[in-house]
């Protein structure tokens, strides 16, 4: 295997590209009129891309992000939450929150409709971790 990453279908391809630049930074790798490829500034093998949905490749009657989901591990959640907020306010689904299972996150919109969870990693409760068996 070489790569893996989301390639999203949309109309808005203009509007991913920019939002993804403006809040989590990153960089354009490819641009055409119908496929935008998008990459991190910080590691390359992160990347994201958005293709219109009538391509040709695209099976017919193939619905628009069905579902999806893509999530983003950082270091620092509420620093994304800063430039989420200055650059893409109307975006935000929901608010940052911490979560008994290790984690601290919030919910964006993109520009396609995919749900985009921002994460960071934070030690679960001791309740999660008892309720589930892993307290030491």
């Amino acid at each position: 295997m070489n790569s893996l990453f989301p390639l999203l279908l949309t109309t808005n391809r203009a509007e991913c590209r920019d939002f993804y630049r403006s809040v989590f930074g990153f960089e354009v790798v490819a641009e055409l009129d119908w496929y935008v490829q998008l990459t991190s500034p910080d590691n390359p093998a992160i990347r994201i891309a958005f293709m219109s949905p009538d391509n040709p490749g695209i099976p017919d009657g193939y619905p628009t992000n069905p579902g999806i989901v893509v999530t983003i591990d950082v270091d620092d959640v509420d620093e994304v939450w800063a430039k989420a907020n200055e650059n893409a306010a109307d975006s935000i689904a929901a608010e940052p929150k911490d979560e008994e299972w290790g984690q601290r996150h919030f919910v964006l919109v993109d520009p396609s409709g995919a749900l985009i969870d921002v994460v960071q990693a934070i030690p679960p409760s001791q309740a999660f971790l008892e309720a589930n068996g892993m307290a030491e």
